[in-house]
């Protein structure tokens, strides 16, 4: 497998050509640690939870999820709508002690609209505005996003993110650290210049023999009496064309900065410094299933079946999923370096991160 992806990756390792910098500002109204705008995720831990972790082998889900830049709610709550169209009629419970940030919830809208003060004056350059939105691929059971285009380039006023609680009398729960609002710049200019237009494939000689190549690979796919559970094809996740050459630029990331000025995250990185060689040398690791999965922040919660908690960074709960027994640690290392659109092998890190989970007890040998 590793020799596979190898072979298709070298050919589309060249990055996006470089956009010019540009200022994206977030002026604070008031001071609260926990409420600063941070890199998304690229996690969901719904799609971690699926077999053999398929749902991450979208890439179109993943590069979504972290394109972008979140607030997390700072405490959980519990919001309940008895109904009522006017305001005042959510009863809201923040959950826990109490908050010195619960005064940026409210309900001043009415019709079972919870809403967030996001407390931050954004600027961004002439003609770029601001999504304000969900987060993607995330979700609230009993509540739905409600979204906004905000021009940005001008405004000197704070914004809402805002939620319709959609049955009265179903309580709904926001827990601690989840995303409550995605932002994400937007050039309005570019939408309007499009010129939509419908044609037939049949147009494109070589639109239509990539599809058609790609329609008949993935029905042999599909019909393959011997394919396994964990098998899939990568084609698109390693920016590869069955007819014609590979994608000349590819992205399997998105590398978002966080806010200069921004209280830093707690995150726990299994950063590789120390010996590899128990980790990397003998037959392939194998992954113990945690009892459950949690995200946090920018951080995983994995407990084990002893009841212990382990917090991993994004790229560690990666190299864990690798962990299937048939995975070397050759391989490993480069799924990473696609995954994240390295430049070189990160054979150290994986290493170490390997012997740190191997340590923990997250992975263990084959029998």
């Amino acid at each position: 497998m590793g020799a596979k992806v190898t072979a298709r990756s070298e050919r589309v390792r060249n990055p996006p050509p470089p956009v010019p910098s540009w200022d994206f500002r977030a002026y604070a109204v008031s001071a609260h640690d926990d409420v600063f705008p941070r890199p998304a995720s690229r996690r969901r831990t719904w799609m971690d939870a699926t077999s053999h972790g398929f749902a991450r082998r979208c890439l179109p889900l993943v590069v979504a999820n972290h394109a972008g830049w979140v607030v997390r709610a700072p405490f959980g709550l519990r919001a309940t709508w008895s109904g009522s169209d006017g305001p005042g009629g959510i009863d809201v419970r923040v959950l826990g002690d109490g908050h010195p940030a619960s005064a940026l919830v409210s309900d001043h809208f009415g019709y079972g609209i919870l809403t967030f003060n996001i407390p931050f004056v954004f600027r961004t350059p002439a003609g770029v505005g601001l999504s304000v939105r969900g987060a993607p691929n995330f979700w609230i059971e009993g509540a739905h996003p409600l979204e906004g285009l905000v021009e940005t380039d001008w405004a000197t006023v704070t914004f809402t993110m805002n939620w319709k609680l959609l049955r009265p009398g179903r309580p709904v729960e926001f827990r601690q650290d989840d995303p409550i609002c995605f932002l994400q710049p937007i050039d309005l200019g570019l939408i309007e210049a499009a010129r939509p237009e419908v044609v037939d494939i049949e147009s494109d000689a070589g639109v239509a023999a990539g599809y058609h190549a790609w329609a008949r690979s993935r029905s042999a796919f599909l019909a393959d009496g011997e394919r396994r559970p964990g098998d899939w094809q990568r084609d698109y996740f390693i920016g590869g064309r069955l007819a014609g050459p590979d994608a000349p630029v590819h992205r399997t990331t998105v590398a978002v900065r966080p806010f200069d000025g921004a209280p830093a995250a707690l995150v726990h990185i299994v950063d590789g410094q120390f010996t590899t060689a128990d980790a990397v040398n003998g037959p392939a690791l194998v992954k113990r299933e945690p009892t459950s999965v949690t995200e946090r922040g920018a951080e995983f919660v994995l407990t084990d079946a002893d009841g212990a908690q382990h917090r991993l960074n994004a790229t560690a709960l990666f190299v864990l999923e690798a962990c299937t027994g048939e995975n070397s640690y050759e391989d490993i290392v480069e799924m990473v370096r696609v995954a994240f659109s390295l430049d070189d092998p990160p054979g150290a890190a994986v290493g170490g991160c390997l012997a740190d989970l191997l340590r923990a007890g997250l992975v263990d040998r084959p029998g």
